[in-house]
């Protein structure tokens, strides 16, 4: 056994290292396996990973497009509002004052024109405030100066009444002091005479400042009456005289003056109207004669009426009957209102147009 068994000691370390010849293949296979299964799974995961990416840049880029679609939106919207707000500019914005324009061959810039046209109109507001002053002032002086004429009037009379008491008491019986006493008759004559002359001049500056009064008066008083005949005018157009083409002046409104004096004074006498020198009477005056000569020519048209027959049809739209009735109210009212003879006329010719 011993023999054989040192006879074959080569046989057996054959045998050991088989078997670790074959667990080291084992071991070597199996670590080359883990190997191969790590580097399919990491090949796997490389594969899979860009595909994940993409998902991601895909997922994120319509927000990043929608917010650039959204900026690009608004602003076309802003662009498509924007000519809105030019037109509205456009429509709202007018010239401004540094626009030209041309005036009487001249060229002058809105804000120049504008600031004439209101130093113009403050100029006109100015110059008829100050007419009207200046007529009241000429009014009050002439006024003031007829009321110290009066008084200076007043005082003479009565530095006359004081000398005559005084001075010359009482005029001598010059042919007996002659008879009886020349000389002394010759002194007081001389005497006298020179005290009588002042008395005459006096007298006569009296007479002439009284003479110089009337007139004065007459032509305040007929000035007066010019400028309230003019205000009558203002406020009745049918009382305006108009000059024609041909040249000569309308006298239609001159006429209906002298009929409205010519009323007046017979109602308040000749004298009071002389002295009437205010529009506002003269107003009153006027609408009264109008509403007389209305009352006389309807009356007149009653007459008229009354003496025709009545031919009424039977039948006869009453439409007709209303309508002309609502035309004649209308037509007396604003006769009524306005004061104008035409307005009179109007109203009686539509009473005359039935018959």
């Amino acid at each position: 056994m011993d023999m054989e068994t040192g006879n074959n000691p080569s046989g057996t370390d054959s045998l050991s290292e088989a078997k670790a010849d074959d667990n080291f293949l084992q071991d070597f296979y199996s670590e080359l396996k883990g190997a191969e299964d790590e580097a399919e799974s990491e090949a796997d995961t490389a594969s899979s990973q860009p595909f994940d990416s993409e998902e991601d840049a895909s997922a994120e880029q319509p927000n990043e497009g929608s917010e650039e679609d959204a900026t690009t939106e608004e602003d076309e919207g802003s662009d498509e509002e924007q000519p809105d707000d030019e037109q509205a500019g456009e429509q709202t914005t007018g010239p401004d004052d540094t626009t030209e324009v041309e005036v009487d061959g001249s060229k002058v810039t809105l804000g120049d024109l504008k600031q004439g046209y209101l130093r113009q109109s403050d100029y006109t507001q100015k110059t008829q405030t100050l007419a009207n002053e200046r007529k009241q002032f000429e009014q009050a002086t002439k006024q003031a100066d007829l009321h110290m004429r009066d008084e200076y009037v007043k005082h003479l009379k009565q530095a006359q009444q004081l000398v005559q008491q005084l001075v010359l008491p009482q005029e001598p019986n010059w042919n007996e002091l002659a008879q009886e006493d020349p000389g002394l008759y010759v002194q007081l004559k001389q005497e006298w005479d020179s005290k009588k002359a002042g008395m005459d001049a006096i007298r006569n500056q009296i007479a002439s400042t009284e003479q110089q009064n009337q007139l004065r008066e007459t032509e305040l008083l007929k000035q007066q009456q010019a400028e309230a005949a003019q205000e009558l005018v203002k406020l009745h157009s049918d009382l305006v005289s108009e000059e024609r083409q041909d040249g000569q002046t309308e006298t239609r409104g001159q006429n209906e003056l002298n009929s409205l004096w010519k009323y007046g004074s017979e109602i308040f006498g000749q004298d009071l109207m002389q002295s009437v020198a205010d529009s506002r009477y003269l107003d009153v005056l006027r609408k009264a004669q109008l509403y007389d000569r209305m009352k006389t020519q309807e009356d007149q048209v009653k007459q008229k009426v009354a003496k025709k027959p009545a031919l009424a049809k039977p039948g006869a739209a009453r439409a007709s009957t209303t309508a002309t009735k609502e035309g004649e109210k209308k037509a007396k009212q604003r006769a009524w209102k306005s004061g104008k003879a035409s307005d009179a006329d109007d109203f009686f010719a539509q009473i005359l147009s039935k018959q």
